[in-house]
């Protein structure tokens, strides 16, 4: 377990490397908003455009620490959508591992963990709207990675303990199986 000034530590260098990444892909105006700083790691995928899509954990409107999906526009202006609705009020990392990868010409898939289960949906590229979450009742997660080069979707997920699970789906991210 991390002490509270080694997570300041990494929250302040976290923070500061995503502004100085995004200063040189998005030019400033009044009405952008920036990749705000997160407690947790920021997962980062390419829109059909090959800009940056990064889902993150952030502090929303009403104070709460939610999920979001930070998308620029056709103006490249930054469209933040929020995925999670929680209320996550305590300032620290409530998804320790989340993951973002482009799901063909369409959209993205998206999955993350909290303490007690893996969450997935898919989110049109467009419109920015996702399908109902579903979840898998997979605990002590750390890490979420998408699988490239594969015929059908693929993620692994690596347990706190060690042990690495695979998951695949037939249907383009619907629905996610354990692979054996």
């Amino acid at each position: 377990m991390k002490t509270k000034k080694q997570r300041t530590f990494i929250f302040v260098v976290l923070s500061l490397a995503v502004r100085l990444a995004l200063a040189d892909e998005v030019p400033e105006t009044s009405t952008q908003k920036m990749v705000e700083p997160s407690f947790c790691k920021t997962a980062q995928s390419l829109n059909n455009l090959q800009k940056p899509v990064y889902f993150t954990q952030q502090t929303v409107e009403d104070g709460t620490q939610a999920l979001v999906i930070v998308a620029p526009d056709e103006l490249n202006r930054q469209i933040i959508k929020r995925i999670t609705y929680q209320q996550n009020k305590e300032a620290v990392c409530h998804y320790p591992a989340i993951a973002i990868t482009r799901g063909g010409d369409w959209g993205w898939f998206l999955a993350w963990a909290d303490a007690e289960k893996v969450y997935f949906t898919r989110m049109d590229a467009e419109a920015l709207v996702f399908a109902p979450l579903k979840s898998l009742p997979i605990a002590h997660v750390v890490d979420i990675e998408f699988l490239s080069g594969r015929s059908e979707p693929s993620m692994q997920i690596h347990h706190q303990d060690g042990q690495t699970q695979f998951l695949s789906s037939d249907d383009e991210g619907r629905h996610w199986q354990v692979t054996p």
